[in-house]
């Protein structure tokens, strides 16, 4: 359940991201400039690229504990399951 949340938040917080993206393009053709939003937009990428390494990571490790299921020919090659 815990890992549904953060994926949920991590796509919410994906697409706040995007809108922001778009905010600031519509404000660049109307030449006017928002050090807030621009703010925003930092904290939310770093937020984003912070969560993508926790999550890589916890990916490696998932990896270490799997076992791979093969089973093995008659020429001795193992076939994955």
């Amino acid at each position: 359940m815990a890992a549904r949340k953060n994926e949920l938040a991590y796509r919410l917080d994906e697409r706040r991201l995007s809108l922001l993206k778009e905010r600031a393009a519509m404000l660049a053709t109307r030449k006017v400039t928002d050090a807030t939003l621009r703010q925003q937009i930092a904290e939310l990428a770093d937020k984003l690229r912070a969560w993508e390494v926790k999550s890589s990571e916890q990916g490696a490790e998932a990896q270490k504990g799997l076992v791979k299921l093969g089973k093995k020919t008659a020429d001795g090659n193992v076939v994955r399951v």
